[in-house]
């Protein structure tokens, strides 16, 4: 009977798709307000720097470590955040 009934709510319910956990970003430097959204995540960060800026950071930092060598690499290069920048060569 359980198994009856299992079966029954397995061909019911659609597959759910996976969800990427990589967000994309728009090719801008990201803002303050960006950074600290819940939304962002490291892979997010850790991306736009590797891009924008051609500059590897780690997973194994904490997201506020990661935002605040995201803000340094932004005054490094001397950009304001909305910016478009040539994406660095790899």
């Amino acid at each position: 009977m359980y198994a009856t009934q299992a079966r029954k709510k397995a061909y019911l319910m659609p597959p759910t798709p996976a969800l990427s956990t990589v967000q994309a970003f728009n090719g801008q430097v990201l803002t303050k307000v960006q950074l600290t959204d819940p939304h962002t995540t490291k892979l997010v960060i850790i991306n736009s720097a590797q891009v924008i800026f051609g500059t590897k950071l780690g997973m194994g930092q904490t997201k506020a470590q990661l935002i605040e060598c995201y803000h340094q690499l932004i005054q490094d290069k001397g950009s304001a955040p909305g910016t478009i920048i040539t994406p660095a060569p790899v």
